[in-house]
């Protein structure tokens, strides 16, 4: 084997990045997926072409199962590549040694892979030569794994979807503008947000930590960190242990009784993963979990919780439990399967109305609160202006489809951000 050629066909990490190093590389599905009756396996032929000359011409063969676990998995996989992210910097993954063979001179390598026991197997033919390679230095093999690593950090705890944290946060800054009687200070206002995305994250953990043997069996969830290996549990508690000492960090800058309610705060998060266990109605919990800075919020700024603080936790929560509840339409079919208990399984095929009247309370409960404070007619637009919101997301929820009850779900924070605007318009005002 030529000695130029030998560390393009060893090295185990993606032969494709290097070509793009040394020039134009692309590309070109030449065989789409084409299903082998004889064999009871799917194929396609991808050329990768370097400088527009054609330089490796690979075919992927998947058996009837795998392919229709990565269909679960991916959706259409059409033309697109499977991606780094399920065979590449995966501890759950698992491969073949290379096997090598040479005709004529021209080399190939063939390697299966398994995913969940599943195999894809992926044969290599290098038909011309490969430009002059240098294998990385040190250096940029351990950039590569920590961005890798970096990456999988990230996803644990939900980076790459801050939606999730825009609705944990907009509810705590209607607690602290009302609370504040107009703009917070600064030092709450930093404290607060970055409380919400410290906590926010280690309750993703503490989530993924719970169902981490459950998540597997979750369409929408298989491919997390943890459920996949890519991260240890003592990793990720690890991980969760820093996200608590900068939350407490950030509480200890705060008064006596916002300690004792964070404490509280950090109990709800680690008990909501398994109330989805006990309970028909972990939405709930999640809610309370969720809000909980509202009542911190009132606790920082005034030392006490008054009726406010109360009302707007309760209002907050009725919302939360109807958004989740969308949420939780994505995964109805493989909780059903698993056992898990939420509201979209309580709800039944009644899910519509159920939702319907949750964000109904919603609504009049902001509007009663409005009434209350003496809030300025901005508010009162604003609110207005959520209606369209929360008649569009029914739309998007007949047949449970996972990116539409995602798309409602994420679609929420809009309804936040408006809520949002009025409160503070009507105490800046």
């Amino acid at each position: 084997m030529p000695t130029v050629l030998r560390p393009w066909l060893t090295e185990s990490y993606i032969l494709t990045k290097h070509l793009k190093m040394v020039g134009a590389w692309k590309l070109e599905v030449t065989q789409p997926w084409t299903w082998n009756a004889n064999t009871q396996e799917w194929t396609r032929q991808i050329m990768h072409y370097l400088n527009g000359k054609p330089v490796i011409r690979a075919e992927v063969i998947l058996p009837k199962v795998t392919y229709e676990k990565y269909q679960q998995q991916f959706g259409e996989l059409g033309n697109k590549p499977l991606g780094e992210t399920l065979l590449y910097h995966n501890d759950a993954i698992t491969r073949s040694p290379f096997e090598f063979k040479t005709e004529e001179n021209i080399w190939s390598r063939r390697s299966t892979f398994y995913w969940r026991e599943h195999p894809l197997t992926i044969t290599e033919t290098f038909i011309t030569d490969l430009p002059t390679f240098k294998p990385r230095s040190l250096g940029d093999r351990l950039m590569s794994n920590f961005r890798a690593r970096f990456t999988d950090y990230c996803h644990l705890i939900r980076l790459h979807r801050p939606i999730p944290i825009l609705l944990m946060l907009w509810p705590t800054l209607w607690g602290l503008w009302i609370a504040s009687g107009g703009i917070p200070a600064w030092k709450y206002l930093v404290i607060f947000i970055a409380g919400v995305i410290v906590m926010r994250s280690a309750g993703d953990i503490f989530n993924d930590l719970a169902d981490r043997k459950l998540d597997g069996f979750i369409e929408r969830t298989q491919m997390r960190p943890l459920a996949t290996g890519r991260i240890s549990v003592k990793a990720a508690l690890g991980f969760a242990f820093i996200l608590c000492l900068i939350a407490l960090g950030l509480v200890l800058m705060l008064n006596t009784l916002c300690l004792i309610l964070a404490f509280v705060g950090l109990a709800l998060a680690i008990a909501y993963p398994f109330m989805k266990r006990i309970t028909h109605f972990p939405q709930v919990v999640l809610g309370i979990a969720y809000n909980w800075g509202i009542v911190m919020a009132f606790a920082a700024v005034q030392n006490h919780i008054p009726w406010q603080g109360w009302y707007l936790l309760v209002i907050a929560v009725i919302w939360t439990v109807a958004y989740d509840t969308m949420y939780a339409l994505a995964d109805k079919k493989d909780d059903l399967k698993t056992g898990i208990k939420s509201t979209a399984v309580f709800f039944g095929n009644y899910y519509h109305a159920w939702i319907a009247t949750l964000q109904a309370l919603t609504w009049i409960g902001l509007l009663v609160l409005g009434l209350l404070q003496h809030f300025h007619w901005i508010f009162y637009l604003c609110l207005m202006l959520t209606l369209p919101f929360f008649i569009y997301q029914h739309t998007l929820l007949p047949e449970h489809q996972i990116k539409r009850c995602i798309q409602a779900f994420n679609n929420n924070q809009w309804i936040g951000l408006l809520i949002t605007i009025g409160i503070a318009f009507s105490l800046f005002i």
